[in-house]
């Protein structure tokens, strides 16, 4: 559990830590709880290794709190990241080559993944009497909620090595990042899995399915279009001009 930690850390780090006095309080609530659920995925194995069982349990009740704000500050985001897509709507060219469809793509992705992420939480709870059945839920939980962190970190080095102008905008800003991100998730979800036995579980089969979502609708817009304006009303924000 502290190498998906540690590769979302390195990866949020220049979109996050860089500008940190800048972040609005919303990704701070989102990164702390987050950073909270990894590191209670660390300790938890340590505590049951070390029999202190009292205490995993004490720190599971508390956990399942963080995860509760994990999965809801990540919902609480969307209407935010489709305000952008209304933005470029109405002011095409706006944001570079980003098209609304890549924000409601998104949007879209990250809903899923914050709902399996909570989904992977409950099976965790209503098998906490099976070891195995509950320790592959929680580790499932590592890998679902990995790809803002890594896709944000692989886009902003794309565009520093291609820059923001860059004429094949689709194919270096958007499509090589996200099959790099899903790659680097998916890998490591299927190298940890087999490591410790688990490739056939479903929880690990639901981690590294929710994960192609960003890949298909990033990189394949045209699923989006017909779908726009029922992401917009359900995600939406007050919008006047550029202001959102």
């Amino acid at each position: 559990m502290i190498v998906p930690f540690v590769a979302i850390q390195l990866f949020i780090a220049p979109d996050y830590y860089v500008d940190f006095l800048g972040a609005p309080w919303s990704i701070h609530i989102h990164v702390i709880t987050v950073t909270a659920w990894y590191v209670l995925l660390i300790s938890q194995p340590y505590l049951i290794a070390k029999e202190r069982y009292f205490n995993h349990r004490t720190v599971g009740i508390i956990g399942f709190a963080i995860a509760g704000g994990v999965g809801f500050t990540a919902l609480s985001m969307l209407p935010n990241t489709v305000g952008f897509g209304r933005f470029v709507e109405a002011t095409p060219g706006g944001l570079g080559g980003f098209t609304p469809e890549f924000f409601y793509a998104i949007a879209i992705s990250e809903f899923f993944l914050a709902i399996a992420f909570l989904f992977a939480v409950y099976q965790a709870i209503i098998h906490r009497k099976s070891k195995q059945d509950h320790a592959t839920w929680l580790v499932s939980t590592a890998f679902i909620i990995m790809f803002p962190a890594i896709g944000r970190g692989v886009q902003n080095a794309s565009i520093l090595i291609n820059g923001f102008e860059t004429e094949q905008f689709f194919t270096k800003i958007i499509v090589i990042p996200s099959v790099i991100s899903t790659t680097i998730i998916i890998g490591l979800t299927i190298a940890i899995a087999a490591r410790h036995s688990m490739l056939r579980h479903p929880a690990i089969r639901l981690a590294v399915l929710v994960n192609l979502i960003p890949l298909i609708t990033q990189c394949f817009p045209g699923l989006i279009e017909p779908v726009s304006d029922f992401v917009k009303a359900v995600f939406t924000l007050r919008f006047e001009g550029t202001r959102f």
